[in-house]
């Protein structure tokens, strides 16, 4: 097996292990979908079906009409492993194997924001959906940053990851956290002077954002090592304060005055995807929103959390059920018992 294909399976199998504890959770958003808008009878067609996750999730009475595609040939093995004897083609978004008209409608999960050529997907979608025909695609893990990253690099801002607010208390998950270049780079001047061990990773990771080309896979690659080093994540939540007590007095009104502001990335996508699909372009958008859902279960003696959330990809496991919760009609949780919600992004268009 390449590296290549290594890594594509090793992405599936950690998308399995997050999902994992919010099964019963997405089966009712996944059903609760499908029955607002799946048309009653016709042909489906799943796009990027990976390893066969959304097939687990889809009522019995919907498989029988789904024929699954996957463009690469590693996840189609995962996919046969996991459900011997299902039929799945090789065929990518941008080039579908079905005739003009074919199908009632398209499903797939996390797919869309991992396409090359988005608006090509959108004609081929035009192409094989009938009249009325729907396309519906649930986004539950982090959207691809490559997008995102190639525009901020043709600005003056960079982005390193929201520690310095609870990003799930948004509506739209609020993963990053935008500064101007100068003023991040002022405090690294300041930590670099003091030999904060901040200052060697932040460092390394603006310095990207000046070279021409712009080195988006390494970018991404630091950004998410900020992510997930507990280390570091704890740096970055007091930067500021850090270098205003390390500076000397004459800078610190300076520092005072940086600002920056959250923003979702997964909204990011939801624009994309708003200008992909338009009217000349033969649909109608009938929903494009954060769909939430919650339970109560029995909470094992060693969890040390009470409070599990993950929206669109921002994971949460809490001590106590924080001051903004997913849904607001949730009910508290009993002393053994754990509160658990899910948030997934739900994009829904009808071919006119």
């Amino acid at each position: 097996m390449s590296r290549t294909d290594r890594v594509l399976i090793d992405r599936l199998r950690l998308a399995r292990r997050q999902r994992a504890p919010f099964g019963r959770l997405a089966d009712a958003l996944v059903r609760e979908s499908l029955e607002r808008f799946l048309p009653e009878s016709g042909p489906i067609a799943e796009i990027g079906t990976g390893d066969g996750w959304l097939r687990e999730h889809l009522p019995e009475a919907v498989r029988g009409r789904v024929a699954h595609t996957e463009p690469a040939t590693p996840a189609i093995e995962d996919f046969r492993l996991n459900h011997p004897g299902v039929s799945i083609v090789q065929g990518s978004a941008e080039e579908l194997p079905f005739a003009d008209g074919e199908l009632s409608a398209i499903v797939g999960a996390c797919v869309l924001d991992m396409l090359e050529d988005g608006p090509r997907a959108v004609r081929e979608a035009a192409r094989v959906l009938r009249p009325g025909g729907v396309l519906i695609h649930w986004l539950d893990l982090s959207t691809r940053l490559n997008e995102i990253f190639s525009q901020l690099a043709r600005s003056t801002l960079a982005p390193i990851p929201n520690v310095f607010s609870d990003p799930s208390a948004a509506r739209w998950p609020e993963d990053l956290f935008l500064v101007q270049r100068r003023e991040l780079e002022v405090v690294l001047e300041v930590l670099a002077r003091h030999r904060h061990p901040l200052a060697m990773p932040l460092g390394q990771y603006l310095n990207l954002f000046a070279m021409e080309p712009f080195p988006l896979l390494a970018a991404i690659a630091e950004f998410v090592q900020l992510v997930e080093n507990p280390e570091l994540r704890r740096a970055l939540r007091s930067l500021f304060q850090i270098a205003a007590e390390l500076c000397d007095a004459d800078l610190r009104p300076q520092l005072a005055s940086f600002f920056g502001r959250p923003v979702s990335s997964a909204r990011h996508f939801e624009n994309r995807l708003r200008h992909w699909f338009l009217p000349q372009e033969g649909f109608q958008i009938e929903l494009s929103d954060v769909a939430r859902t919650w339970e109560i279960c029995r909470r094992d003696a060693s969890d040390a959390f009470v409070y599990e959330s993950s929206c669109v990809g921002e994971q949460r496991q809490l001590s106590a059920i924080p001051e903004t919760p997913l849904c607001s009609d949730a009910n508290l949780p009993a002393e053994t018992q754990l509160m658990r919600e899910l948030g997934v992004f739900v994009f829904v268009v009808r071919r006119i």
